[in-house]
């Protein structure tokens, strides 16, 4: 066992990976309808926020620009605003 941020955590594995040199990661069937449900959720819980690499879109830009929302967003929090 291996402790991540105080609790206990099973020692991750590696199952599988493909390396796809020229293109992108793409969205699974019913990814949307899952984000959808992630973000309703991060909505209700103030405080909590997340940044991922798969979050509203996969390119470069766009993870740019959602690394600048969610800061933004955290720097609304941190200051008593609402983000």
């Amino acid at each position: 066992m291996t402790r991540l941020l105080g609790l206990p955590a099973a020692k991750a594995r590696l199952l599988g990976m493909k390396v796809w040199q020229r293109a992108i990661p793409q969205y699974i069937v019913g990814y949307p309808e899952q984000w959808q449900r992630v973000t309703d959720a991060l909505r209700q819980t103030r405080g909590l926020f997340l940044c991922s690499n798969y979050a509203d879109g996969v390119a470069l830009g766009d993870r740019v620009e959602h690394g600048n929302r969610t800061a933004a967003a955290v720097a609304a929090y941190l200051s008593g605003g609402h983000p």
